[in-house]
């Protein structure tokens, strides 16, 4: 079985949500730490990207932060992509995700091949950057993207070679927690 390092991204603001999303709790466990127990069996290493790296000390995770401060998930991909001391793939994931099912992640290995720079879902014709594969060849973009300050992830995703992975028929309707009521609303997990 293929090892891959994973980071997940928790530095955002949770406005929306109104405290912070990684902590909030989902079958009775923090939902960062669901992700890390998901994420276990295919992890060469499990790092969360932070604003401090002591945020999640009480739960034990290895937390790194944003080389470059309040840039959104290019941000926090950027600074898993320096933090790789080898060239090579990383999963990248989002702690308000509801669901993380091992065959997604078996489905994103499958298609990360010859020159792929990502592979990642598709669904309603927009890109699901997370769960995602992304290569370390792509720091420069990154890099580039960051300094001219365009800092979405669709257009990443549209701007290098990415593959599509074929939506998995269990795709939930609400993948992230944006609102309380989103985890309240969560489908058991398997």
């Amino acid at each position: 079985m293929i090892k891959l390092p994973v980071y997940i991204l928790a530095g955002g603001r949770s406005s929306r949500f109104g405290s912070d999303k990684a902590r909030a709790i989902l079958d009775g466990l923090p939902m960062i730490q669901r992700l890390v127990e998901a994420a276990n069996p295919i992890a060469a290493v499990i790092k969360v990207v932070a604003e401090s790296p002591a945020k999640y000390d009480d739960l034990g995770l290895d937390t790194i932060v944003d080389l470059i401060p309040e840039r959104g998930p290019l941000g926090g991909l950027h600074a898993a992509l320096a933090d790789m001391d080898q060239p090579g793939w990383l999963l990248l994931l989002s702690c308000d995700l509801l669901v993380l099912k091992p065959a997604w992640i078996d489905t994103l290995i499958a298609h990360a091949q010859g020159e792929t720079q990502a592979v990642a879902f598709r669904a309603d014709d927009r890109w699901q950057p997370m769960p995602g594969l992304y290569h370390t060849s792509i720091r420069p973009v990154v890099e580039q993207r960051l300094a001219e300050s365009q800092l979405a992830l669709q257009g990443l995703l549209r701007e290098i070679n990415t593959v599509e992975a074929h939506l998995p028929p269990d795709w939930p309707d609400r993948l992230q927690a944006n609102i309380p009521a989103d985890i309240d609303d969560a489908e058991p997990r398997d």
